[in-house]
């Protein structure tokens, strides 16, 4: 039997493998700078020497953005100088700054604030450019920083005096206890002082007596030196005398 079967042949497909494609990178306009004003430094001086850095840091942020504060050192002694230097980050609080504190009292004492040529010169230019321009928010901002300022000062202030007045009693009790213990040790030492007292006085006596003595001697031997003197002067004006006499006779 003689039938047509039909026959298969197998054909593996065709499998390609994927290419690693990289994905195409634009090129990345050139990025914008935004150009940043540098830091206006404010000099503060005549800052009392008991006012701690991180209160002053906390005056000079209440007028804006502080960049940077550092206080001159001594560097000697290591003690901070009654001046240092604030950067400010812009024109406002720097004038916010030179406005304000100069009108805190610390401890009774007004601080002094100075800028040089050229940065008086970018806070004036600022001052002019929004001259007119929202006055009424500036005063606000100005009063709100005043306010603040005063407040950490009363604060460091009263913890000053608390401090002073702990420090006072501390002293006070130490005191005491040395004056009780001198007075223990007075009344220990009464009676062991109570007899050295004669024979002190007894060595005193003789240490004078003993200086009169000696005095008397040094008069005793000027005397004797004087006269030793003055016997040789009249001896040798004998001699003189006899040799002039012979010479006369021959």
């Amino acid at each position: 039997m003689n039938q047509n079967i039909p026959t298969y042949s197998y054909q593996p497909p065709n499998i390609t493998r994927p290419i690693n494609l990289v994905p195409m990178q634009r090129p990345r306009p050139n990025a914008v700078v935004v150009p940043q004003n540098p830091p206006i430094t404010v000099y503060i001086g005549k800052i009392p020497p008991a006012l701690d850095d991180d209160v002053l840091l906390a005056i000079c942020r209440c007028c804006g953005h502080v960049v940077n504060w550092r206080r001159v050192v001594d560097p000697i002694t290591g003690n901070h100088k009654q001046f240092g230097y604030c950067d400010f980050g812009n024109a406002e609080s720097a004038q916010r700054g030179l406005s304000l504190i100069p009108k805190c009292f610390v401890n009774g004492i007004n601080m002094c604030v100075q800028v040089d040529k050229k940065n008086e010169e970018l806070i004036q230019s600022y001052s002019n450019n929004n001259q007119g321009i929202d006055n009424k928010s500036k005063n606000v901002k100005d009063e709100r920083a005043y306010q603040q300022m005063n407040v950490l000062i009363r604060e460091w202030e009263s913890k000053t005096k608390s401090e002073q007045i702990l420090i006072k009693q501390q002293i006070e009790k130490k005191n005491e206890k040395k004056s009780i213990n001198s007075k223990e040790k007075s009344r220990s030492n009464s009676t062991s002082i109570h007899e050295h007292k004669s024979s002190h006085s007894r060595r005193s006596y003789d240490r004078k007596e003993y200086e009169e003595k000696e005095k008397e001697k040094e008069k005793q031997r000027r005397k004797y030196e004087s006269k030793l003197r003055n016997w040789e002067k009249r001896e040798y004006e004998k001699e003189k005398s006899l040799e002039h006499t012979e010479r006369s006779r021959n």
